[in-house]
């Protein structure tokens, strides 16, 4: 499930489409521009940080937040 929240005006908007059947069913929930409803986010989930470094060019950076997102980092870097 896709959310991008990049113009949302606050977090009562983004409660009402029930966000909360998409973070704990089944399936991946990505959130564009997380940091306007930090306080919606799951305790734990996995940020992912795209950054542009240059033209063509992007650094990713992974934080984990709570044990089973460190556990796949883990399986991701063996």
């Amino acid at each position: 499930y896709h959310f991008d929240v990049y113009r949302l005006e606050d977090i009562c908007h983004f409660s009402t489409v029930g966000y909360g059947e998409y973070f704990y069913g089944k399936g991946v929930s990505v959130i564009e521009w997380a940091d306007n409803v930090k306080e919606a986010l799951p305790k734990e989930y996995l940020l992912i940080d795209i950054e542009i470094s240059d033209k063509n060019e992007r650094a990713i950076t992974l934080k984990p937040y709570g044990k089973p997102y460190e556990i796949l980092l883990e399986k991701i870097r063996s």
